[in-house]
This record gives structure tokens, C-alpha cells and sequence, in this order.
């Protein structure tokens, strides 16, 4: 029946609400997309063409935990973009001297020197600027290590755990970078047992590598502008240093760390939101992917309630037909519904109004003609029936655990999390017992794949069990899941087909 009922209009429910996604980047214009693997993210498109992507990709390469440029904060690096000092990464290592070569009609910008020089130079440098020439000088000098230099490059879900792994397998850039592009090719076809090298060895034979950071390194590579970009920064002076040899530059850090940062001005355009947009809750950056910023509010923010609500009843999930996002925004809107465990008691609810508080006017005819005090729109019925068929049908464990949007949990993930626990209950308590002891569990005394650990399921990395054990052990997650199914919803046996997807199957054909 999903097949028919998919291609059935959605409900009517008026106007997009105020929490609608934005179709396009605010800073560039160009297309936004979901993010595949979480589907509550928005990416711009247009990667390196778009002007805050570069500027947050050079503020991590060169910040502390990256190749630690002193000086170069992220408030510093936007004036360089804004002051047209540098357009891209690569610039910064040459930037002295494109500085020293500009000539009187293109001088360099008036943070970097002196109005009026009392020596015969055309123009005199500030000690701000030089103090930068200098650190920048001494990267290029001392060189960098190849773990910390893939941790610059500022790969989604390459955190500083990942980088030192991967470092630590390929032992050079040039043999990451081949395993990156095998990888877009072929996948993890490769046969491990067949390789005496390291470095021929496929991405997710390396610890922590899962299939969702696999597939970001891959495309990561497989990009002709972020290859030709690390190209120019190799070219530029960069050298990366052998494994197990330590810049001289590192030694030093803890006594550079206390020197006073570059002021080189105001704040650019391109500065990222302290506060939630939609909330006013404070925003941080995500740990793993530097350039993501993420409400701290959880399903307090109205925003992310709604986008939960949607993943969780769009077609890939329990396939409530009808129930698009800006349905979901209107139920929202009209405060017929305030989190997603709602929508299961929608029908319940809106009978027992009482003529005080009546359903919203999309839901009912203004004057009935029957004797009710109000009649449901075909729409509101359609909506009811939908929903009380997914009540009725139950839900397998995959969709369940998919729906519940998880960051990096997609649908193969949920899949492989099904077959191992096999109950709801068990993948909470695996989550619950990572949160607290981590990933120490030996897997070999485990008879039962439900005892096993998150990191020994198929495609879940280190990363992913992170976001799933942070999902389990927030109350607020684990209380609407609770609410949920005491709302109606029941989760299939697993192999146990719902009566729905079987129909779906024979009406496909």
C-alpha cells in the first residue's frame, strides 16, 4: 500500500513555519543539502568556492590542535580573507612575500604596517605582522607531523584520535591519499589477509574507521579542489615529517602557548553564531567535524524537536504517508503537537477538545453539517488512518532505530545495530554500558552478540558508538523513546516483516 499512498498528496496544512531549512547557503547562494548520514545537518554544496567554508578551513588548519600557528585565531584569519591577504589556505605560507612584493598601488592592508614609516621603506611592517611572518616561518621550518597534518586538513569525523591512527597505518601522506581514492572506487572490497603493507591495507581496516568516516575520507580526496589545495601547501613550504620524529616546534609549545595572540581588527561577516537562531541557547562546534556548529539545547530547541519529528516519520523511517516536513512544521505551529511522541495520541487528543480549545482550523470544517460540533477534514482522517496503521502494523527494529535520529546512524548502520541486539532494550544497554566503561569489553567471552561492545558491530567506528552512547544516556532521548511506544507504537521481532512493508513489496510490482 506505501507504494500507492506515496504517490497520494501530502495534508494541507497551510503555510511553511518559521523553522523551515534553508534551500539556499546564506553566505554564498548556493543549493543546501541534508546530510545523508544525519539528516538534522545542512551542508553547502559548494565546498571551497564558498567564502565561510574556506575561512573554517583555515582557521583549523592553522589552530592549536592542528599545525598550531600562534597567533593566527580565527578572528585573525577572517581579516586576512577580509582584507583580501590571503583567498585560500596555501596563501598563508607565502604570505610575507606577496607582502614584501606588493607595490605602492597595492599596498598591504593598513593592519599589517605602519601609516607613516620613519625608515627609507616604501613601508614599514608592524611587530604584529612580523611576530606572524615569523610563526608562520617557523611551521615551514620545523615541519609538521603527518598526524597532525590530516587532522588539519579538517576532514569530517577526522578527530586527533583518528588522525594519529591513520597516520600511524599509511606512515606517509601520499599512501593516505591512495587509500582514500581505492577506497571511492572499489570500497572495502580489498583483501586484507592479501597485505603485507600497512599501506596497502583498506580505510576501514584502521581502528576507529567505520564506514561513515571511510566514506568521508574518500570523498574527501576524490575532490580535484581539496587535493590541488593540499598540493599547494606542500608547494608552498609545508614538510611533513617522518613518523616518529617530532618537530622541533612541538617541544616548544607549551611555552609559546602563553603568548598573546595577533590583534589584527574586528570580527569578519563570517563569524560563527554564539547563540541558536531559532532558541537563543548557546551554540558549540562539534568535537570530530570542527566546522559544524550544533545547538546545545537538544530537544529543548523548537527547531531541532521539529526536525526530529520529520526524520522520524519521513518514507525512509516508519513512512507515515502524508506527514511531510511542512506538515510536521504545522502541527508544531499550531501547537497540536510538541514533541514526536505526540503524533501517536493526535486523534485521541483532538476528539476530547473541548469547544474552548477546538483542533486547528486546518483539521475541521468551519460549520459542520452534522450534528458534532465539529467534522474532521478529509485531510485530519487520512493523517489519523495513517498513523493508526503504523500503530497496528508495528515497526521493524532497522526503521525503529533509524527514525530515532541518531547523528551518523543511517539506514545500513541501523541495520547492522538490528541484527546484533535484536531488541531495543539490548542496543540501549550496549549504548548505556559504552557510555560508561567505553569500548574495553572483551568480545571474545561473549556468547551472545547482545553483550557485544558498539565498536564490535559492522560500519560502527569509534565516532559512531560515541554518538550513539551520547544519544542513550541523554533522559530527554530515552524519556521520548519511552513515550513512544507507550503511545502505541510496537517494535517488530527482528526477521518478523511488518504487514505494511509486505504489501508495499506487492504493490511495487
Amino acid at each position: 500500500s506505501s507504494s500507492s499512498s506515496s504517490s497520494s498528496s501530502s495534508l494541507n496544512l497551510g503555510g511553511a513555519s518559521a523553522y523551515a531549512a534553508p534551500m539556499l547557503c546564506p553566505c554564498c547562494n548556493s543549493l543546501v543539502s541534508r546530510d545523508a548520514e544525519d539528516g538534522m545537518l545542512i551542508r553547502c554544496n559548494a565546498g571551497l568556492k564558498c567564502p565561510a567554508q574556506r575561512i573554517a578551513r583555515a582557521s583549523h588548519f592553522v589552530s592549536k590542535k592542528a599545525l598550531d600557528i600562534r597567533g593566527l585565531a580565527e578572528k585573525q584569519i577572517e581579516k586576512l580573507f577580509e582584507t583580501n591577504a590571503i583567498e585560500r589556505t596555501s596563501d598563508i605560507f607565502t604570505l610575507e612575500e606577496r607582502f614584501y612584493n606588493r607595490n605602492e598601488e597595492k599596498l598591504p592592508p593598513v593592519w599589517a604596517r605602519y601609516e607613516k614609516p620613519s625608515q627609507k621603506k616604501k613601508y614599514e611592517f608592524t611587530k604584529n605582522a612580523l611576530n606572524m611572518f615569523a610563526a608562520i616561518n617557523d611551521v615551514k621550518t620545523n615541519g609538521v607531523q603527518l598526524a597532525k597534518f590530516i587532522y588539519a586538513l579538517g576532514i569530517p569525523f577526522v578527530g586527533e584520535a583518528t588522525a594519529k591512527e591513520l597516520a600511524k597505518t599509511y606512515k606517509s601522506l601520499e599512501k593516505f591519499k591512495q587509500a582514500a581514492l581505492r577506497y571511492h572506487e572499489i570500497g572495502s572490497s580489498i583483501d586484507e589477509s592479501d597485505d603485507d603493507d600497512d599501506g596497502n591495507l583498506s580505510l576501514e581496516a584502521v581502528e576507529g574507521v567505520g564506514d561513515i568516516v571511510a566514506k568521508s575520507i574518500a570523498n574527501f580526496w576524490s575532490e580535484p579542489n581539496n587535493a590541488n589545495e593540499v598540493k599547494r601547501i606542500l608547494d608552498n613550504g609545508v614538510q611533513i615529517l617522518p613518523v616518529g620524529h617530532a618537530s622541533s616546534s612541538s617541544s616548544s609549545s607549551s611555552s609559546s602557548s602563553s603568548s598573546s595572540s595577533l590583534n589584527l581588527g574586528g570580527a569578519s561577516a563570517y563569524a560563527a553564531p554564539m547563540l541558536c537562531p531559532c532558541c537563543n541557547s548557546l551554540v558549540s562546534r562539534d568535537a570530530e567535524d570542527g566546522m559544524l556548529i550544533r545547538c546545545n539545547a537538544g530537544l529543548k530547541c523548537p527547531a531541532q524537536r521539529i526536525a526530529r519529528a520529520s526524520h522520524f516519520v519521513s518514507k525512509k523511517a516508519l513512512d507515515i504517508r502524508g506527514l511531510a516536513e511542512k506538515q510536521i512544521e504545522k502541527l508544531f505551529e499550531t501547537n497540536a503537537i510538541e514533541r514526536t511522541s505526540d503524533i501517536f495520541t493526535l486523534e485521541e487528543r483532538f476528539y476530547n477538545r473541548n469547544e474552548e480549545k477546538l483542533p486547528p482550523v486546518w483539521a475541521r470544517y468551519e460549520k459542520p453539517s452534522q450534528k458534532k460540533k465539529y467534522e474532521f477534514t478529509k485531510n485530519a482522517l487520512n493523517m489519523f488512518a495513517a498513523i493508526n496503521d503504523v500503530k497496528t502494523n508495528g515497526v521493524q527494529l532497522a526503521k525503529f532505530i533509524y527514525a530515532l535520529g541518531i547523528p551518523f546512524v543511517g539506514e545500513a548502520t541501523a541495520k547492522e545495530l538490528a541484527k546484533t541486539y535484536k531488541s531495543l532494550e539490548k542496543f540501549k544497554q550496549a549504548a548505556l554500558r559504552y557510555h560508561e566503561i567505553g569500548s574495553s569489553i572483551d568480545e571474545s567471552d561473549d556468547d551472545d552478540d547482545g553483550n557485544l561492545s558498539l565498536e564490535a558491530v559492522e560500519g560502527v567506528g569509534d565516532i559512531v558508538a560515541k554518538s550513539i552512547a551520547n544519544f542513550w544516556s541523554e533522559p530527554n532521548n530515552a524519556n521520548e523513546v519511552k513515550r513512544i511506544l507507550d503511545n502505541g507504537v510496537q517494535i517488530l521481532p527482528v526477521g518478523h516483516a511488518s504487514s505494511s512493508s509486505s504489501s508495499s513489496s506487492s504493490s511495487s510490482s
